[in-house]
């Protein structure tokens, strides 16, 4: 796992420092800092693990750069909406973010029926207990929630808690 910056410090750092060729090559990365709000996430390598602490994106398009290049993704801060975790359900029914894993995100607000608009044929309500164990260990809760169907069949499962505005998307079962 690589770490970058510490939080006491101001300084931005670019990820083209942590991602040059004669650097030791790492499956994690950890941003524990505050980034700009417009930090270009244009990933060189693939990771296992990205997570990032202190930046609110707000496109999805900053996100999409992200789990493009890694299996599990946690923001703990964002500014993205419904439309936005509604549109990355959409990518990955296509199969164009077919790498990710699990998806952690501090949403800045999330209304059901906006994040199902279009897919409410491939969402279904799950009771079973389900859970993620991430690279690091930590374990994220995925039930109570809901399940999603691709074409393929692989499904996930995610959920969200309102009281701390996390939602969290995992895949849970792959067809080989």
């Amino acid at each position: 796992m690589k770490y970058a910056g510490i939080w006491q410090m101001p300084m931005y750092w670019e990820i083209e420092e942590y991602e040059v060729d004669r650097y030791i090559r790492t499956k994690g990365l950890s941003f524990c800092h505050r980034l700009p709000k417009d930090y270009d996430f244009a990933l060189k390598w693939n990771y296992e693990y990205v997570r990032v602490e202190k930046w609110k994106c707000q496109e999805l398009e900053d996100v999409l750069k992200i789990v493009r290049r890694s299996k599990e993704v946690i923001l703990d801060e964002s500014r993205l909406v419904s439309k936005n975790v509604n549109d990355l359900f959409n990518h990955w029914l296509e199969n164009r973010i077919d790498g990710l894993k699990f998806l952690s995100i501090r949403m800045k607000s999330y209304v059901e029926f906006v994040t199902f608009e279009g897919i409410e044929n491939r969402i279904t309500d799950t009771t079973e207990e389900v859970n993620y164990k991430s690279y690091t260990g930590e374990l994220y809760q995925l039930s109570p929630g809901k399940c999603v169907r691709r074409d393929d069949g692989v499904i996930a499962s995610f959920s969200y808690d309102p009281t701390t505005r996390i939602f969290n998307f995992g895949v849970v079962n792959v067809v080989d």
